[in-house]
Formats: structure tokens, sequence, C-alpha cells
């Protein structure tokens, strides 16, 4: 595994790099700046940040690039020429559901705000942008905060951080429907985006998902009833929770919704169910602990492993990344013992990670 640590090492050198140059780039430079942040769905770790000169979607060569470390925080040097292009987020894992992000999320650089969260909100703005070169971004984000009942500033909000449930809520609502109604399609996840931003011109969000999951996939019935039924689900779900809680339960109604095969499970709600519901931390934990191991494909590991794992002064399965976990549990550090598959499968988990990045 030696391989995965020079990876790491070069990743880390990388993103320690950019952090001396962004904060020394004034002074030695003044043609370029930084933006930073952190990219939110919730926090994605070793995403890959890229800014989007050409505007055409894929990292291309001479576009500065960087990936996110395992708070979800990117530094972007950028020459002050090409403010305005998209900073584009691909790939990376989900800081709490532990999932692989399989989206697209974006924002637009900016030289005087360069404090630049990136989440489905500031997604919803460039998308409508592109599609619409000639409004101003401004106006634009008034006209999406009037239909989604929240406030101008709030693209620009750290959504997980800032405590706001309600503005998490409904960002993680249009990245899952949009990401439900790209895979169902022909259509990229951009596009669905701009569509999504389109429909909130003239409508509230419950009806714009609505509308762009007839528009788009109203020939294939079970599949439109399905992502309607999530919309519907995934509105009802309660915010006296932390944002913690909130993303997990929202990830758990969702995975219960898209596992449905027939009408009558679709017909039973679940945004209430309890045991779907993250309210709690002992339940939290566990379900950190189910989603890390199912991740990287140890869910059969004894118990005992797990929480022998889980309990090493090194992990915190909040923050610690899952590539992180797979060198502390392939060195001798935690002293465990695992089979030659088992190895295989954190191996096959690396190499997968890696090259997506």
């Amino acid at each position: 595994m030696k391989h995965s640590k020079t990876i790491k090492f070069i990743t880390s050198s990388i993103i320690a790099s950019a952090l001396l140059v962004g904060c020394s780039s004034a002074s030695v430079d003044e043609n370029y700046i930084t933006n930073s942040g952190v990219a939110i769905d919730p926090e994605l770790q070793g995403a890959h940040v890229f800014l989007d000169i050409n505007k055409n979607g894929i990292l291309d060569a001479g576009e500065p690039n960087t990936t996110t470390d395992d708070l979800g925080n990117y530094f972007l040097r950028i020459k002050e020429q090409n403010v305005g292009a998209p900073i584009i987020v691909k790939g990376g894992i989900d800081r709490v559901t532990k999932e692989e992000f399989t989206g697209v999320l974006s924002v637009i650089s900016e030289i005087e705000n360069t404090n630049l969260h990136i989440t489905p909100l500031t997604t919803l703005v460039y998308q409508y942008k592109q599609a619409n070169p000639n409004e101003d971004v401004e106006a634009i984000k008034i006209n999406l905060a009037i239909q989604l009942g929240i406030n101008a500033q709030d693209f620009d909000a750290n959504i997980v951080e800032d405590g706001n449930e309600v503005l998490l809520k409904i960002a993680l609502r249009i990245q899952k429907m949009a990401q439900g109604i790209a895979d169902n399609s022909n259509e990229n996840i951009e596009a669905i985006y701009a569509d999504i931003a389109n429909e909130l011109q003239y409508t509230d969000l419950e009806n714009a998902l609505i509308n762009v999951c007839d528009n788009k996939i109203a020939d294939t019935e079970f599949a439109n009833a399905q992502l309607k039924d999530l919309q519907h689900e995934l509105s009802l779900v309660g915010t006296l929770l932390t944002p913690e809680q909130l993303a997990l339960t929202m990830d758990n109604v969702e995975q219960n919704v898209t596992s449905s095969t027939t009408q009558a499970e679709l017909d039973v709600d679940v945004y209430d169910d309890a045991e779907l519901i993250i309210s709690d931390d002992v339940e939290f934990q566990a379900q950190l602990r189910l989603r890390a191991f199912r991740a990287l494909g140890l869910s059969d590991l004894d118990e005992a492993t797990k929480i022998q794992i889980c309990n090493n002064e090194n992990i915190n399965l909040e923050n610690t990344s899952l590539e992180d976990m797979i060198e502390l549990m392939m060195g001798d550090e935690l002293g465990i013992t695992l089979t030659d598959m088992q190895k295989i499968m954190l191996e096959n988990f690396l190499k997968r990670h890696i090259s997506s990045i």
C-alpha cells in the first residue's frame, strides 16, 4: 500500500501549496486572486475542484484545479482575467452520508467576495446564468430567493456550518431531485439544474421540481411517480434536527423511496418513519458506522472489530475521510487483522476513488 500513501502525500502537498500560494498571492502577483470555501452536499471530501475557463464542464489543460480536504475546504488560485468563470466540483465522498458524490456543483468565481461556498443553491444561480448570460447575477439570486422562500444572501451561506436546517433541506431536495431526474432521462445534471432554475422564475420549488420531472421523464410512468413521491417525502421531513442528522434522515428517506418497486410501496408515507429519522447521537454514530463500512465494502466485518476501529483516537467518523480510515486499517496502528479479500475491497475502493479525481 505504499502507493496509496504516496498519492495521499502528493494530494496533501498540493492542498498545502495552494494554501501558501493563496495567502501570499496578493503580495507576490497582483494579477492573481484566491477563491476559497467549502464544497457542500454536505461537505465533500476528496472532491475535484477546477476553474472551468472555457465553460465546457471538463477540466482542461491549464485550468486551475485542486482537491477538497476532509472538511470540504478548497483553495483555488485564479488569474484576475478569468474571474467570472465557474468553479466546478465533481466526485468526492459526502462527509456525512459516506456516499460517493456523482453530481456536479458550481459557483461563479468572484474578485470581491472571494470566500465562495459551492452548494446546490449556487449551482442553481450559475446554471440559470449560463442559460441567460445577459441576466444580472444579483437579480437572479433575488428572483430565485423569492420562490424558494429564502433571502438572496442565503446563496452565499455555508449551509451546514451556519446550522440553517431549512436552507440545507431546500438544497438537498434540489440536489436529490436533480440527480434523480438526470439518472432517469437523457439529460445531464447541469441541464436539469438549469431547468429547475428556469421553472423557479414562475413558481415555487415543489411545482418547479414536479414540472421538470414531467418534462423530462413523463414517458417512464413508474420513474416519474417515484420521483414525485420522493419530492413529496423530502418536503415533509422535519427540520428539528442537527444539519448532520437532517442530511442522514433525508438520505434514508431517499434510499427507501428509490428502492420501491410498486405503486403500493410509494403510497406509504415514510418521511416520519422512526427507523429512518436520525434524532440523537447514539443513532447518528451507529448510522455513520453502518455507512462507513458499507461504503468500504466491509459490511461483513464483525461488529467488535468495527467498534475497535471506530474507537481509535485517530478516527472520528464525522470528519475522518474513508481514505484515511483505509490507511489506518491497512497499517499496524489499529492492531486488527484483515482477510485477503477485505484488503482487496479496500484497495479497490482506493483505486476507484483516486481514479475519479
